[in-house]
């Protein structure tokens, strides 16, 4: 059974922290940032909406003097003005946000964690296995695909290259309209999903056309 909350695990949080108190409705989500910075989502009965607070500490100060305060009456429109929020307050970093691209990229390709293995391992370690990843992959190319080492120990970063390009153009983008630019991520998410989904199915029906041409 899911989670009232597993949605808003989906966020983009850039870098934040994010936890949910499920018993108290004035307190439903809260996202941390490292400079300090809070937004406090949560259900005010009185006003039977959910507020979304921004604040630059987590202070009596802080709380004294709000960043902004935004009003979702539709529960089907928190996800979005949560989103917006987060775009308009922590989204502003360019290299923040292409740090994230390339995050992200690690987590698709190789299943690594770059920014958990820094926390572990340091800058330099973090780095090193990023280099011995690079290394199979171009070791996978010769001697798997018969293909040229430096052609696959290279192709990540220039996979990167693509990566900040198409992230460049989502981020002016979101600047300019947060909703606009989440569309378009989503969407091209979902190609990406169906131009995967084709390949595995490609490679099904080859592998059973070899199953076919082997007993028969």
């Amino acid at each position: 059974m899911d989670s009232w909350y597993d949605e808003y695990k989906k966020l983009n949080l850039f870098d934040g922290e994010i936890s949910f108190t499920s018993d108290d409705d004035e307190d439903m989500i809260e996202i941390y940032y490292n400079d300090g910075m809070l937004i406090d989502v949560g259900y005010i009965k009185h006003m039977n909406s959910y507020v979304i607070t921004v604040v630059s500490s987590n202070t009596e100060e802080g709380w004294k003097n709000t960043l902004e305060e935004i009003k979702v009456e539709n529960k089907a429109e928190l996800f979005a003005n949560i989103q917006e929020a987060i775009c308009k307050y922590r989204q502003n970093n360019y290299l923040s946000f292409e740090a994230e691209q390339f995050d992200n990229m690690w987590k698709w390709m190789f299943f690594h964690n770059f920014k958990e293995s820094k926390k572990k391992h340091g800058l330099m370690g973090a780095a090193g296995i990023l280099f011995l990843l690079c290394i199979l992959q171009g070791l996978g190319e010769k001697f798997i695909w018969h293909g040229s080492f430096l052609e696959g120990f290279l192709y990540p970063f220039a996979l990167f290259i693509g990566i900040f390009i198409i992230s460049t153009i989502l981020y002016v983008l979101k600047k300019k309209s947060p909703k606009a630019g989440t569309f378009v991520a989503q969407a091209l998410l979902a190609l990406g999903v169906v131009f995967l989904l084709g390949i595995v199915l490609l490679i099904i029906v080859l592998l059973f056309n070899s199953f076919l041409h082997f007993w028969f």
